[in-house]
């Protein structure tokens, strides 16, 4: 009897064991839920502190880029044969980069443009690279009326909204906090290989607003492509009659 009644209280323990257990593993596993749903919500927000030091470091590296065209400018090489082909991102192969004049016109090498490639600043976007085109001109830059020549920009995609207010803050463009001007219809993220196009596309403010007029960096709010509600910073590398 005594016997019986030991191995029935074993039996509970070990039922009781296996019951907290359980519990801890469903603890542990709203615990975990609950620290990635922190890090999801944590990558969408961004402090006002970490806004203004992404948006500098935006400026920096889009200013150091157009120093960098500007020395393989002063190397007597074209406009045309500037590349900007490099080991991390596929597309910007140039076949007017090539001898004799390689490697000078290459951006990302010591005898060209002498910069390093370098990703966004961290929590700056959704982690698109930078993006270096001559398919769209900035209304008001280059001869009135002109609609044929395409700027060289450096764009920056899907800029998080805070980066975006602090850029055009620091800029002078706008106060802090106020809404980025809206680009009208669409802009081209067309890697650059060499040719600008004779119909690049425009980038102005929607609704015949002067707000990017011959503005030569500055950040925007998408209309069609790219998408309303999503933000984007331009910088030209060379402006163009």
């Amino acid at each position: 009897m005594q016997r019986s009644r030991l191995l029935n209280k074993r039996k509970r323990e070990r039922g009781n064991a296996i019951f907290f257990v359980l519990i801890g593993v469903a603890l542990f596993g709203a615990l975990m839920f609950s620290f990635s749903r922190s890090g999801r919500q944590g990558g969408e927000n961004i402090s006002d502190k970490q806004a203004d030091i992404a948006a500098s470091d935006i400026l920096s590296y889009a200013q150091k880029m157009e120093r960098a065209v500007s020395r393989i400018r002063r190397k007597s090489i074209s406009e045309n044969d500037i590349s900007f082909d490099n080991q991390f991102v596929s597309g910007y192969v140039n076949g007017g980069c090539a001898a004799p004049v390689s490697p000078r016109c290459l951006v990302f090498n010591p005898a060209g443009g002498a910069v390093n490639w370098k990703p966004p600043a961290e929590r700056a976007n959704n982690g698109d690279e930078w993006v270096f085109t001559g398919a769209n001109r900035v209304k008001g830059l280059g001869a009135v009326g002109n609609a044929t020549d395409a700027e060289l920009l450096a764009i920056l995609p899907n800029v998080k909204l805070p980066v975006c207010q602090k850029i055009n803050e620091q800029l002078g463009l706008t106060a802090a906090n106020t809404a980025p001007p809206q680009e009208n219809l669409d802009s081209s993220l067309t890697l650059f290989q060499g040719a600008f196009p004779i119909a690049p596309k425009l980038i102005e403010e929607k609704g015949g607003g002067t707000a990017l007029d011959g503005v030569l960096s500055g950040c925007f709010q998408g209309d069609t492509t790219p998408a309303a509600g999503t933000y984007h910073f331009y910088h030209v590398l060379i402006q163009r009659p």
